[in-house]
C-alpha cells in the first residue's frame, strides 16, 4: 500500500486565524519529533491511527490505544515515547468527559512523564481546558496541539492509483457528482471507491456509506477461515446483525465482540447477544470487522457508528421509543456523551423520529458526524438555529474549520438558502457572529449553486468590521453562487478598484489576493496587474502572498508572463512605483522562471 506523508498545522488554544493573523504553516508530523508532548486532532476517518502507527514505528516509540494504556501496565512503556491513540473513544460512556484525560495524566505522571503523543477527534477535544490540564503535568509551553491537514490533491491521486483507479477520471466523476468532500480523508476515499464498485456513483454521504458497507459485507476476510459462512446469509441479515453488534459495543462502551468467555475481559460475549448465532458469527467474519479469534472489532469506529445508527433507527420505526435511545446516549448533564457523538450524528441521518432530539441535544454532532443533506427545510432551520444558540454561549464550537467546510456545504441546498440569507442578515460583529458568518459563507462556497443574493455577499466583503477571513470567504461564496455572470465579475473588479483607490480598507491584503486569483487573467489583463501590487502586511501573507508567489505563474501562459514583465518595466522607472522594493522581489521571482519563457519576451 502506498504511503502518503501527512502534514499538520499547529493550533493555538482558544485562537484561530480568523482574526487576521497569519495561519500556521504546514509541517510533516516528524517536524515535531523533538517536542516532548503533542496532541493530534482531526475528524473521523482522517487517518490519525495510521499516522500514529507510522510515526511510532519510524521513531522506535510505543504505539498503544488509549483504552489499553489505561487498562494495562506494560513495562516497555517506561522511558519510551508513547503514541496514545483515541482519547475520544475512552471518553465514551464516561459521565464526566474529563475523567479519561485525568486518568491518562495520572498514568503519564506515574511513568515518569515520558514524551507522548495523543490523538483525538477534534470535535471531542475540550480545547483550552484539555490543553491546560496536560500542561499542568508537562509545563507551560510544552504541549502542542496539531490539526491533521486534509489530503492534498496529489495525495488523493496517489491513493486512488494505489486502489487501481484512474485518478483523473475518478476525480472528474467525483466533482461532477458533488462528492469531492469525501476524498479529503483516507477513509472517505476507501468508502467511495468501494461504493462505486458496488453500486455506481452515490448521491450522498449516507448512500456512500450504505453502498460501501454492502460491499464490505460480501468480502471474504483472509485473516480467518470462516468467511464462507457469510455466503449462506442474506446481505440484509448480515448488515442487521452487524448493526446490532456495533450498537451493543458502542452503547456499552466496550471495544469488541468475543466468542470466548473471559472473566477479566471487557468485551461483548457473542453468546449473550440475542439472535441467530450463525448469522451473528457470519457478520463478524465479513469485511466489516477485523476478526482475530476470539475477538472481533469493527474495521473503523465511523463504520460502527453508521451501522449501529441504522439498526437502532429500524428498531425505532418498529416501535422502540426514541427517548429510550437518547437516554442511553446522554450523560448526567443531559448532553450526548463524547464517545457517542458520532452515533448521534448518524442517528439523526437515519431516523426522522429521532432527528429533532439529536438536533436539540447535540447540534454540532448532528452536523459533523452524519449526513444533513437530506434533511427537510424545517429541520435544517431548526439545526441552524440550535447551532446559533450554541455559538452564542460557546464560539469555540465553530472553530473546527476542516469539518465545517465540508458539512456546512451539505446544508446549503437550493431550498434551504433562505435560511442562510436570514442568518447572514442578522448576525452581529461579535466573536460568535463572526464565526457563524464564516460557517454560513463556507456553506455557500461549498454547497449547491442557487444564485444567493449578490448584494448581500458584496456587502459582507465590503464590511470593514468583519474579520478578514469572513470578507475573503464572501468573495469565494459570491463566485460559487454566480459562476458564469459577466455582471458578477464586473462587481468583483469594482471592489478590487475600490480597494486600490482607498475607498475600501483591506489592511491584510487578503481580500485583494482572493480577488486577483478570481479575476486574473480573464477579467484582469496582465498589463494592468501591477496596479494592484500593494505593500505586504508585516505578519499576514495568506491569499495575497500565494497569488504573487504561486497563482500568478500557474494562471499565466508564457506570453502573459512576458506581458507582465513588459508592463513592469515602466513602473520601475524613477518615481514610477510606490513600492519599488516589493516590485523588485516579484520581478526576481518572475526572472527565476525565465528558462520557462520564450527568450524573445525577455
Amino acid at each position: 500500500m502506498v504511503f502518503v506523508e501527512r502534514t499538520c498545522r499547529e493550533v493555538s488554544p482558544g485562537n484561530t486565524p480568523a482574526n487576521g493573523d497569519e495561519p500556521e504553516p504546514a509541517h510533516p508530523l516528524c517536524h515535531y519529533a523533538q517536542r516532548p508532548a503533542w496532541v493530534l486532532l482531526g475528524p473521523p476517518g482522517a487517518g490519525k491511527t495510521v499516522a500514529f502507527e507510522t510515526e511510532a514505528k519510524r521513531s522506535g516509540a510505543c504505539y498503544v490505544t488509549a483504552r489499553d494504556f489505561l487498562a494495562l501496565n506494560d513495562p516497555a512503556w517506561r522511558d519510551k515515547m508513547l503514541f496514545i491513540d483515541g482519547l475520544d473513544e475512552v471518553r465514551a460512556g464516561s459521565q464526566d468527559g474529563r475523567t479519561p484525560l485525568d486518568a491518562i495524566r495520572t498514568k503519564l505522571d506515574a511513568l515518569g512523564r515520558p514524551p507522548f503523543r495523543l490523538s483525538c477527534r477534534e470535535a471531542d477535544w475540550f480545547g483550552a481546558n484539555d490543553h491546560k490540564r496536560l500542561a499542568a503535568v508537562y509545563g507551560d509551553g510544552e504541549v502542542v496541539e496539531l490539526r491533521l491537514d486534509p489530503l492534498t490533491r496529489e495525495d488523493i491521486r496517489a491513493l486512488l492509483a494505489d486502489r487501481g483507479e484512474d485518478p483523473e477520471a475518478f476525480l472528474l466523476a467525483t466533482d461532477q457528482a458533488g462528492l469531492s468532500s469525501l476524498l479529503t480523508t483516507p477513509q472517505g476515499i476507501e468508502l467511495l471507491v468501494k461504493a462505486v464498485a458496488s453500486g455506481g456513483w452515490p448521491s450522498s454521504r449516507l448512500q456512500t456509506f450504505d453502498l460501501a458497507c454492502r460491499q464490505l459485507v460480501q468480502e471474504h476476510n483472509e485473516e480467518h477461515r470462516n468467511a464462507e459462512k457469510s455466503a449462506r446469509v442474506a446481505t440484509a441479515d448480515l448488515l442487521d446483525a452487524a448493526g446490532k453488534l456495533c450498537a451493543i459495543t458502542l452503547l456499552s462502551g466496550w471495544d469488541a465482540v468475543t466468542t470466548a468467555y473471559d472473566p477479566a475481559g471487557n468485551d461483548v460475549l457473542l453468546q449473550d447477544v440475542p439472535g441467530s448465532r450463525e448469522t451473528l458469527h457470519a457478520a463478524l467474519c465479513t469485511g466489516l470487522f477485523t476478526f482475530t479469534a476470539p475477538r472481533a472489532t469493527p474495521i473503523h469506529r465511523h463504520i460502527a457508528e453508521f451501522l449501529a445508527a441504522k439498526y437502532l433507527a429500524e428498531l425505532i420505526e418498529r416501535g422502540l421509543p426514541p427517548g429510550r435511545v437518547m437516554a442511553l446516549m446522554t450523560g448526567w448533564d443531559g448532553g450526548v456523551v463524547s464517545g457517542l457523538r458520532g452515533l448521534c450524528g448518524w442517528l439523526a441521518a437515519h431516523s426522522r423520529k429521532l432527528r429533532p432530539h439529536c438536533i436539540d441535544r447535540d447540534p454540532m454532532a448532528t452536523l459533523l458526524y452524519g449526513d444533513v443533506k437530506g434533511f427537510a427545510v424545517d429541520e435544517k432551520r431548526h439545526l441552524v438555529e440550535r447551532i446559533k444558540q450554541l455559538a452564542m454561549h460557546d464560539p469555540w464550537c465553530l472553530n473546527n474549520r476542516f469539518e465545517l467546510m465540508i458539512r456546512w456545504g451539505d446544508l446549503a441546498t437550493p431550498d434551504a438558502l433562505p435560511i442562510f440569507q436570514d442568518l447572514l442578515c442578522t448576525l452581529a460583529h461579535d466573536e460568535a457572529g463572526q464565526r457563524l458568518a464564516i460557517a454560513v459563507l463556507l456553506a455557500l462556497r461549498e454547497g449547491a449553486v442557487a444564485e444567493f443574493p449578490a448584494k448581500l455577499l458584496m456587502d459582507v466583503a465590503r464590511d470593514e468590521e468583519r474579520w478578514p477571513e469572513t470578507r475573503e470567504l464572501s468573495v469565494g461564496a459570491f463566485v460559487r453562487q454566480h459562476p458564469n455572470g459577466g455582471s458578477a465579475m464586473r462587481q468583483l473588479r469594482t471592489l478590487l478598484d475600490d480597494i486600490a483607490d482607498g475607498k475600501v480598507s483591506d489592511p491584510s491584503n487578503g481580500l485583494t489576493g482572493v480577488l486577483l486569483s478570481h479575476l486574473y487573467p480573464k477579467h484582469l489583463p496582465p498589463r494592468e496587474l501591477w496596479r494592484y501590487l500593494r505593500q505586504p502586511h508585516p505578519t499576514y501573507i495568506g491569499s495575497y502572498g500565494l497569488f504573487w508567489g504561486i497563482d500568478l505563474f500557474e494562471l499565466s501562459t508564457d506570453a502573459q508572463l512576458g506581458e507582465v514583465l513588459d508592463s513592469l518595466t515602466a513602473r520601475l522607472k524613477p518615481g514610477g512605483s510606490a513600492y519599488r522594493e516589493t516590485h523588485s522581489r516579484v520581478l526576481s521571482k518572475l526572472l527565476e522562471r525565465r528558462s520557462d519563457l520564450d527568450p524573445k519576451r525577455l
